[in-house]
């Protein structure tokens, strides 16, 4: 299933409701930039002048400042310093809306920072000349350690989803991992987790989602194509025993694999600036998604479609509600154009769905002048099932049916009105006065007929070729009084009486 923009706006209302608590590491990531200016005399040493800085907190900080723009509200777990760069994290998250209560800072703990140096030169582009770190990896201990199981322990009790950023940067402990999978077995809430480095420990959570390289390092088996990503992601789900898993492989589409199978998920295009964050980007709107009650597809759909976005800006972008908003009904217009399709495209698409387990729908008709009747029976039918393709009689195949005066809009309009439909996946024009041959070599699922049809008077020949392969037939009766005869016949009574008085 492909979420119109109607749909994804509906899901982030349900996101808007949801109570989220962020665990993990947290990094401060400064971003010194300016202008290559030679080489030092003294040796090969790039000399660079400093035009300006920017500090932004990445990880579990920026996971919750990403989460802060799309959830009700958001509370982060972790450990640092009580040096600068701790207090500068704190200053970023609150002025974001992040609830830092849960956050321990310790003398015992050094907070991670990353500089990153970018610079540019006269004919050159800007790039990262040179990336400092301050990592002590040596993990929490003592009152630390303790002080954050305590707030964990509370702060679980009063939310709906766990994300867990781990970057092997000290906060994820073994009890911290315990403590979060015990959560997610009893219920309570939630948990998806993200780790660089033992993404196969993350036994019992609700979902993991993982990079081909993080796949790589936890299962042993590296995704080098779709297949061996399948494998790797049906490793790991087998490991950690997770609801799912969702494996990211860069520009090409995601692996998500359930308890129902496995299926690709595609990735929207994008020229890439900036990966940074994009890993963090898929994690969050996945858990996200799924604590709102959409299924898997969905969630790993929306979370891949939010990352292809984020990558298109620099550093650590968090995408806003209203910039993803403009970028859905922009694809949505996009779409609408693809739903309508060739027979051979047609034969693959549904191939492909059947390969999947979705259950196809056909449905055929003129559509002339389309009303609330063709909607609230083009809604029914799609409901049969999961995918729902509509034959379109083209101009000829409507005036060889219904007289020279029909139809009344030209087939391209009927086409786009019906594509614009969330309910209708997609549409093929036929010629034939019968999609018989249609029917035949797509063998839908179900085949719906519409109005006052009973299985006696719909075409028997169409019939005969749905029971022929088992396929279902739907019936489902129109709204009264509705039809494009009768909008026709009111259309013309109305334009009878006006031209009767002026006369």
């Amino acid at each position: 299933m492909t979420l119109t923009s109607e749909q994804t706006r509906e899901l982030l209302r349900k996101i808007e409701k949801l109570r989220v608590l962020v665990v993990g590491d947290v990094v401060l990531e400064e971003t010194i930039t300016g202008r290559m200016v030679g080489v030092a005399k003294e040796g090969p040493t790039p000399v660079v002048d400093v035009t300006g800085s920017v500090s932004e907190v990445g990880a579990a900080g920026f996971a919750a400042r990403l989460a802060a723009q799309y959830a009700g509200s958001v509370a982060l777990a972790t450990a640092v310093g009580k040096d600068a760069a701790g207090e500068q994290i704190l200053e970023i998250l609150r002025a974001d809306g992040v609830d830092v209560s849960s956050v321990v800072a310790d003398d015992t703990v050094a907070t991670p920072t990353r500089t990153h140096v970018v610079a540019e030169a006269e004919h050159n582009p800007r790039q990262e000349v040179l990336r400092l770190r301050r990592v002590d990896r040596a993990g929490l201990t003592g009152g630390a350690l303790s002080s954050l199981l305590s707030k964990l322990e509370k702060k679980l009790d009063q939310v709906d989803v766990v994300l867990f950023v781990d970057q092997d940067l000290g906060v994820a402990s073994e009890q911290v991992v315990a403590l979060l999978a015990r959560a997610a077995q009893e219920g309570k809430v939630v948990v998806v987790g993200d780790s660089q480095t033992r993404a196969s420990q993350l036994r019992g959570f609700s979902a993991v989602v993982v990079n081909d390289d993080e796949a790589s390092r936890a299962t042993g088996i590296r995704p080098t194509d779709e297949a061996t990503a399948v494998q790797a992601a049906e490793r790991l789900r087998e490991q950690t025993g997770a609801g799912s898993v969702l494996l990211t492989r860069g520009a090409r589409s995601a692996v998500l694999v359930t308890e129902k199978g496995s299926e690709a998920v595609a990735v929207e295009p994008q020229r890439v600036y900036d990966v940074t964050g994009a890993g963090e980007t898929v994690s969050v709107l996945f858990g996200l998604a799924l604590a709102a009650g959409e299924p898997a597809e969905n969630a790993a759909e929306l979370a891949t479609k939010v990352a292809s976005l984020a990558v298109s800006y620099p550093g650590l972008a968090v995408v806003p509600r209203a910039e993803l908003v403009r970028y859905l009904d922009r694809a949505q217009a996009r779409l609408q154009a693809e739903k309508i399709v060739e027979r051979d495209r047609l034969r693959e698409i549904v191939v492909q769905a059947k390969r999947r387990g979705q259950r196809v729908v056909w449905t055929n008709g003129c559509f002339d002048l389309l009303h609330v009747g063709h909607i609230l029976y083009l809604e029914k039918a799609r409901s049969l099932g999961d995918l729902l393709v509509v034959g379109l009689n083209s101009d000829a195949s409507v005036r060889a049916t219904k007289g020279p005066t029909r139809p009344i809009v030209q087939e391209a309009q009927r086409a786009k009105l019906l594509a614009s439909l969330s309910c209708v996946d997609y549409v093929v024009i036929f010629d034939e006065e019968s999609p018989k041959q249609l029917i035949a070599e797509l063998q839908p699922d179900v085949y719906v007929k519409g109005g006052d049809y009973t299985l006696d008077t719909i075409n028997q020949e169409e019939r005969r070729i749905v029971e022929g392969y088992g396929g279902e037939i739907a019936l489902l009766p129109g709204a009264e009084g509705m039809s494009t005869t009768n909008l026709i016949e009111k259309i013309l009574k109305v334009h009878k009486r006006e031209e009767s008085g002026k006369q």
